[in-house]
């Protein structure tokens, strides 16, 4: 008899919970909804992956050549700015980026008011690899490798007339 109380309370306990969290499960879905309604009705069209072929051989074409040597020029700068009160100074010794590229999963298009902005949903699982030197504020040096940097997430290109 005390076991089937217990089971009935923890049941009472478990249904006002339900209760309680239902109210605001139904609220953060009326938002969600809502979100999804506001960020559609920006958009002047919607590109999915199909739709995306041509650009992807793009990418894929310009991988090796011109994106490889800005990954290294940021690369190179990101070191640079990089401030740490324990690291005197952080040497790039050796940079490959690999030859595959990002992939382009979808796009989104909005028209601005002289120009045109693209939203590309990349994710890029790079083979990446960049060896530095890095040397400590007492003068010990440290070699480190750091490889398959991976990227996923939205990259913003802005189209403008080059003349008025």
């Amino acid at each position: 008899d005390g076991e089937e109380r217990k089971k009935q309370w923890k049941w009472r306990e478990a249904w006002q919970v339900l209760k309680e969290q239902l109210t605001l499960t139904k609220k953060a879905a009326v938002e969600g909804v809502q979100a999804i309604k506001l960020e559609a009705s920006m958009y002047s069209a919607v590109i999915g992956t199909p739709g995306l072929i041509s650009l992807q051989y793009f990418v894929d074409s310009l991988t090796p050549k011109l994106l490889s040597s800005m990954a290294k020029e940021n690369f190179v700068k990101a070191l640079a700015d990089l401030r740490n009160s324990n690291v005197r100074k952080i040497t790039l010794v050796e940079f490959d980026f690999g030859a595959k590229g990002p992939k382009l999963a979808s796009a989104r298009t909005y028209n601005l008011d002289d120009a045109i902005a693209l939203d590309i949903d990349v994710d890029w699982s790079s083979e990446m690899k960049a060896k530095v030197k890095v040397t400590s504020k007492i003068g010990v040096t440290i070699p480190v490798t750091i490889k398959n940097l991976r990227f996923d997430g939205v990259v913003r290109v802005v189209l403008t007339p080059l003349t008025e």
